[in-house]
């Protein structure tokens, strides 16, 4: 049977990694603030499920947070989980099964209205509300009530191609709504240079809940052309269910706990915003389409997933990084042909995001040459604002590596720093531009940083790890023998607590 949120919760629950909370909670504020204090005290062990919402009991909805808030020593524990692996799984054995995965994509499957649970309760025209519903308030200096866990789903009227992607989405009334809707990114893009230029309506759906493994697809960094629910159907090793909308002709996920099907018309704007980011800042005001809702569809009790941005350890460091690193190897390695990749990997960080890549560097001339293309891919429209470039026997999951290799290998006396031209287009998420700025998405150059160490001019630090301090004998040994010793778990070699910056 596919799995759905509720399915998720119940595999949590009998992990011990359920907390239900049962006394009222207000949805403004107290229940972000709860989640928020579970991010820093909390060390990811448990999702909250508040299941009496003020205003909203008995059943109107619930409210779900830290549903991937990551286990600091091992933060990949809770994705692990939604794919169907072990919570135990080292990040090594994760990580290769989460590739292998995602590059096998298994495209959906459409089944009928009644069999989709997401069809429950459709409500129509001016019957449409959506404060019927627990949507939080999330940061006290927030501009409304918003949307933090979705899939915004439009499509390509040309091609077909239907996208996916996790965009904040506030509520501006009972049938209106507005997002953080940037260009470069594909749903935005595909609004303004496609339906909005030729004077078209944009038809979009938001659909909250369903599979949890939708969180890491929507965020995924693939290309132009690439359904996301695609890569899901990797991830779960089956076909996704879908199922048509009532006023488009957009498919969403079957077993959503919530669908607002809305339309953007051309050249209607609102405001959109202020709003607490996963930077740690407050974003403020943006200029949005407005999505005007036609129809909500939903389950009974629906349950409304949320994530707070800000706090170190929130569900995108849990859930989101896996999908926002995919992407970055195939289009460097497989689109660009760089030679000498060897893995990349997303960090957050208050800037924005710090990419780290590793690359062999005997191709002296590829180090160029990746800067540039990092520079030009979509992704880096909304992520990272630097990128760090690591030989490749370093651990790039752990973000003392690269922070060790800049601290001993960037000299910017050997000019290996490539930096972007300051016109570049940039999210309005990067705090270090002014406000004027940040609102029309410019003056924000990105940089990369030449860490790798073969041509540098002076002797290397020989380091006292356990690859570069032991003998491969020894190290084999010592790793087959590890749990032999007495010691409770097996040797692991990449399961060292990650450390916040």
């Amino acid at each position: 049977m596919p799995m759905d949120l509720r399915n998720y919760l119940d595999i949590l629950e009998r992990e011990g990694m359920l907390f239900k909370v049962e006394k009222e909670v207000d949805w403004k504020l107290e229940a972000a603030c709860i989640a928020t204090m579970m991010n820093r005290v909390g060390e990811g062990k448990y999702a909250l499920l508040f299941e009496n919402v003020k205003d909203y009991y008995p059943d109107k909805g619930r409210l779900l947070s830290c549903m991937f808030s990551p286990n600091r020593r091992r933060y990949w524990e809770k994705a692990s989980i939604a794919m169907g692996l072990s919570r135990d799984v080292s990040y090594g054995d994760f990580r290769r099964e989460f590739m292998k995965r995602i590059r096998k994509p298994i495209k959906p499957i459409e089944i009928s209205k009644s069999d989709a649970p997401c069809k429950e309760v459709i409500k129509m025209g001016k019957d449409v509300n959506l404060l019927d519903f627990p949507i939080p308030f999330i940061h006290s200096k927030d501009g409304g009530r918003y949307i933090t866990m979705n899939w915004v789903i439009n499509q390509d009227p040309d091609t077909g191609w239907t996208n996916i992607g996790n965009y904040r989405w506030m509520i501006k009334d009972r049938r209106r709504g507005a997002a953080l809707w940037t260009m470069g990114q594909h749903g935005p893009t595909i609004h303004f240079l496609k339906h909005e230029m030729r004077g078209q309506t944009c038809p979009v759906c938001i659909a909250v809940g369903g599979d949890p493994l939708g969180f890491l697809a929507s965020t995924a960094m693939v290309g132009a052309g690439v359904c996301e629910y695609d890569l899901l159907g990797g991830l779960r090793g089956e076909p996704l269910e879908v199922v048509r909308a009532e006023t488009n002709n957009l498919l969403v996920p079957a077993s959503a706990e919530l669908v607002i099907e809305a339309e953007l018309r051309p050249g209607e704007r609102t405001d959109e915003g202020p709003f607490g980011e996963y930077t740690g800042f407050t974003h403020g005001r943006s200029i949005s389409p407005i999505f005007r809702v036609n129809c909500i569809t939903y389950r009974k009790n629906p349950i409304i997933p949320f994530c707070v941005e800000g706090t170190k350890w929130y569900d995108g460091a849990g859930g989101s990084i896996y999908g926002m690193d995919f992407g970055w190897y195939e289009y460097v390695h497989d689109v660009m042909g760089i030679k000498g990749v060897n893995e990349c990997h997303l960090t957050l960080d208050s800037a924005g995001g710090l990419l780290v890549t590793g690359l062999d560097p005997s191709y002296p001339g590829e180090v160029s040459k990746l800067a540039q293309t990092l520079f030009g891919f979509k992704a880096t429209v909304t992520t990272g604002t630097s990128w760090v470039i690591n030989d490749p026997d370093i651990d790039l999951t752990d973000n003392r590596d690269p922070l060790e290799e800049i601290a001993l290998n960037f000299d910017p006396r050997t000019l290996k720093e490539f930096t972007s031209d300051q016109d570049t287009f940039v999210s309005p998420l990067f705090f270090y531009t002014d406000v004027e700025n940040r609102f029309r998405g410019t003056d924000g150059a990105k940089f990369a940083l030449d860490c790798t160490t073969k041509f540098k001019p002076w002797s290397y630090p020989r380091k006292a790890i356990f690859e570069k301090a032991y003998p491969s004998e020894i190290q084999k040994y010592v790793k087959k023998n590890f749990s032999k010793l007495g010691f409770d778990e097996p040797f692991d070699d990449k399961s060292e607590p990650i450390k916040p910056l």
